[in-house]
């Protein structure tokens, strides 16, 4: 009898944003889109041999949270997890690993992704709970190392008897995947894309790495190496076969090798595969030839790294080309009938107020496709992150992106971003070119929310909890003991999506919770439901007849348990995190103080302690003074004692946590602070 297929999970992990963890980048989806997971599914055809069995979880693109995570870790009897870890999301990311060691202290945890390349002794050092990094994502030397062999890796560091012995040696010139890529684990129909012609579509790796230097750019830090072209037809037959019509072609420069990229478009030509597609280019590396070639074989958009519109900045971040080179590709793509999508960046160190002008300008003058503004971050390897003093906190290009431009603050970068965005998004003439250019109602519907993000970028993004099984049960059972409380969370369920998520992803998966104020208890109980035994829940309040039915709808058997108690009186000494939910502005602000110190107190090193609260006015005005009214309405004699954010972060990172993060959930606040 053969030996049994080693289980491996290929993990994106949940987020609270669209987090794009791919290609050894860091950054968040400025507009309606989101592609699968490219270098998980370039893994699923490393791991394609007869040794492994993969299955893969794309947690962004199904809004799942770290419990179901650890639920089919159990189910599917993992023997190894290959997660994706982003400097955008480090902390949540490693939180979810750790709490996967913690109940599965067998399993094989390898992490993939640009936060652990540059150091990965010392990011392992500091999180004892990764077995390896992964330096190439499409390395064979994946499988060796999940197979147990003990010898010198060159693409991965990993966790020995001796210590941590980093990788050594040349990375390799070869590319070679040794199986099809499963596309047939992803879910199709959950990606989206503005410039796609078809749907559904996925993403294929053919090459990796970069042939140039830039200096913002992580890619060309590793050696360029190309897939054998018929291994990617054999790919795209598979693909096509499941009924998948579009492809983005998301290696870091498809058009590296000219003769390559004709012969690979000849070849999907000669075996007539029905797809059409798009890809990543580079001004300087396409000719007519070329595009002819691309064209014929289904092409209909390429994407080029522009950067900018002046010729001293695209010197200063090593381009090799300049603004006359970049107008005649425009150009020599349009003749072809190809569309051009033109990514910039701002905020370069050195830049200046007229070099961003000059990019604005080439891009209304060039007329792309599609523009895309980006902020200049210090990615891990590069020059960009070379040359910053930042510590080691988790930023992205978006919400929590950072100035590494001596010239503007984060706050003025952002603004020169939205006037961007505004200039060019805005014309009539772009306008009306693109409701031409409309091929449906789905389409128009895409390209419509895609603007809305673009041009008036959104805190929040819901996430909803009302569909999934899980509370759909606990409901049942609502109804089963008080047909009347069943009724009233039927018809908030809408309310539910809009912050319960946010919550029950900051929430540990593993330990015990206190949640203060718990009510009827449907936070609680949907928790403890998820956590299937991994997590204890104590719920707290002060209404009998709230805490009855608590009590009655949880039974016996799940670990959670409600009590009428004065939170003033309750000892947290056991406490992995306490939640507060819509509670504190019922109580004096000296009140609110004390609870919190007592909680802070009692909080062990790394404990949680995560607040839903209104802010004040700054959140949105509209809805902070509905729910003011609604308060006064339901608790007439009560004062209300709402604070402002500013106040209350500085309070909490006065108090000593070491970590405070904000989340704007209009007219709400959620608050995670860290000990």
């Amino acid at each position: 009898m053969g030996r049994d297929k080693q289980r491996i999970l290929l993990l994106n992990p949940p987020g609270d944003k669209n987090y794009l963890r791919d290609g050894y980048c860091s950054s968040v989806a400025k507009g309606d889109y989101f592609f699968p997971p490219a270098d998980l599914l370039a893994i699923s055809g490393v791991l394609g041999d007869e040794r492994f069995d993969v299955f893969i979880m794309d947690c962004i693109a199904e809004d799942l949270l770290p419990a179901d995570v650890l639920n089919s870790v159990e189910a599917n009897r993992a023997e190894a997890v290959i997660a994706q870890v982003a400097t955008a999301s480090k902390d949540a990311d490693l939180r979810l690993l750790k709490e996967i060691k913690t109940v599965f202290p067998g399993i094989k945890i390898m992490v993939n992704g640009e936060y652990a390349l540059k150091a990965p002794a010392e990011v392992m050092l500091r999180n004892s709970f990764i077995d390896a990094v992964i330096h190439d994502y499409t390395s064979a030397e994946i499988g060796a190392y999940l197979s147990g062999e003990d010898k010198a890796y060159a693409t991965i560091t990993r966790r020995a008897s001796t210590g941590i012995e980093e990788r050594s040696g040349d990375l390799g010139a070869e590319m070679i995947f040794a199986g099809i890529p499963r596309h047939d684990l992803i879910r199709k129909e959950l990606y989206r894309l503005p410039w796609a012609k078809r749907h559904p579509v996925t993403c294929v790796i053919t090459s990796f790495g970069c042939p140039f230097n830039c200096a913002f750019c992580v890619a060309g830090t590793y050696k360029y190496k190309k897939r054998d072209i018929e291994s990617v037809i054999q790919e795209l037959k598979s693909i096509s076969g499941l009924g998948i019509k579009e492809v983005y072609f998301l290696d870091s420069l498809f058009t590296g090798d000219k003769k390559r990229t004709i012969d690979l478009s000849r070849r999907m030509l000669e075996e007539k595969i029905d797809i059409t597609w798009s890809c990543l280019g580079r001004v300087n590396t396409y000719d007519e030839d070329v595009l002819a070639a691309m064209k014929s074989a289904g092409c209909h958009t390429i994407q080029l790294g522009v950067e900018s519109g002046s010729d001293e900045m695209l010197k200063k971040v090593r381009k090799g080309f300049f603004v006359a080179d970049i107008e005649k590709a425009v150009k020599m793509a349009n003749k072809y009938g190809i569309n051009v999508d033109g990514f910039f960046i701002i905020g370069a160190p050195g830049e200046r107020k007229e070099h961003i002008a000059a990019t604005i300008d080439l891009a209304k003058r060039l007329d792309f496709n599609l523009v895309s503004f980006q902020l200049a971050m210090p990615l891990k390897g590069t020059d960009f992150e070379k040359g910053s003093l930042l510590p080691d906190v988790a930023f992205d290009d978006a919400e929590n992106a950072v100035s590494i431009n001596e010239n503007f603050t984060i706050d003025e970068l952002k603004k020169l971003q939205q006037k961007a965005n505004m200039a060019y998004y805005f014309r009539p003439a772009y306008i009306l070119r693109q409701l031409f250019r409309v091929s449906g109602w789905s389409d128009f519907k895409l390209k419509a929310a895609q603007a809305l993000k673009l041009l008036i970028p959104s805190k929040s993004s819901f996430k909803p909890v009302a569909g999934r099984k899980e509370f759909r049960d606990v409901l049942e059972r609502y109804r089963k003991h008080s047909f009347r409380t069943y009724w009233y969370m039927r018809l908030k369920r809408s309310f539910y999506d809009s912050w319960m998520w946010e919550i029950l992803y900051r929430l540990p998966s593993v330990g015990k919770i206190y949640d203060l104020g718990s009510g009827f208890g449907l936070l609680d109980i949907l928790h403890a439901e998820m956590g299937r035994g991994r997590i204890f829940v104590q719920g707290l309040d002060m209404d009998e007849k709230r805490t009855r039915i608590a009590r009655q709808v949880a039974g016996e058997n799940l670990p959670v348990r409600f009590m009428i108690a004065d939170a003033l009186n309750v000892n947290f000494a056991d406490a992995d995190a306490v939640v507060v939910t819509d509670f504190f502005h019922h109580i004096p602000y000296e009140l609110q103080n004390r609870m919190i110190e007592r909680i802070y107190s009692a909080l062990p090193a790394g404990g949680r302690l995560i607040i839903k609260e209104i802010t004040g006015k700054d959140v949105d005005p509209l809805k902070y003074y509905f729910a003011f009214i609604l308060e006064k309405l339901l608790y007439p004699f009560d004062k209300i004692c709402y604070r402002e954010e500013a106040e209350f972060r500085g309070y909490l990172e006065k108090l000593g946590f070491s970590r405070v993060e904000v989340k704007n959930i209009p007219p709400h606040n959620i608050i995670l602070c860290e000990k």
